[in-house]
């Protein structure tokens, strides 16, 4: 109940902060499609995120799993607030799927391809697994 009650609130809070400009939507996936393959094992997954907002950025991110995962799709709430133009502080919070529970915190920054696409370098620790992960992703703004 607690992770439906955050999730609405980040949603809310994410459409009463944003100004009414244009490309309030972000539609994002990562480079975060990994794969591993060790021995009789291999398998990974494909992110795919939507955000909404300009300064800060909410919205949920899928996670499908291919392979020998044995996991079920994952659902997760994700936030990105921005600190200046381009450099971003990033969380998100998994809501649907028990064995990935935790959340993750980042630091990142866009890098802007022409007016509506972008590219996001960014840094993440993930409190579940105790990992740094380096990831990238390409970004459509709309």
């Amino acid at each position: 109940m607690k992770k439906i009650i955050f999730t609405i609130c980040m949603v809310f809070a994410g459409l009463s902060m944003t100004q009414a400009q244009d490309y309030n939507w972000t539609f994002q996936g990562d480079s975060n499609f990994a794969f591993m393959t060790t021995g009789d094992f291999s398998g990974g997954q494909i992110n795919a995120t939507v955000l909404y907002g300009q300064k800060l950025q909410v919205g949920p991110r899928i996670m499908i799993p291919f392979g020998d995962y044995d996991n079920s799709v994952v659902l997760e709430a994700v936030a990105r607030y921005f600190v200046g133009e381009d450099f971003f502080a990033y969380s998100s919070m998994n809501i649907t799927n028990t064995y990935f529970n935790g959340f993750s915190l980042g630091v990142g920054n866009r890098v802007k391809i022409g007016d509506r696409v972008e590219f996001n370098p960014a840094v993440i620790y993930d409190t579940k697994f105790d990992t740094l992960r380096a990831q990238a992703g390409f970004a459509i703004r709309l």
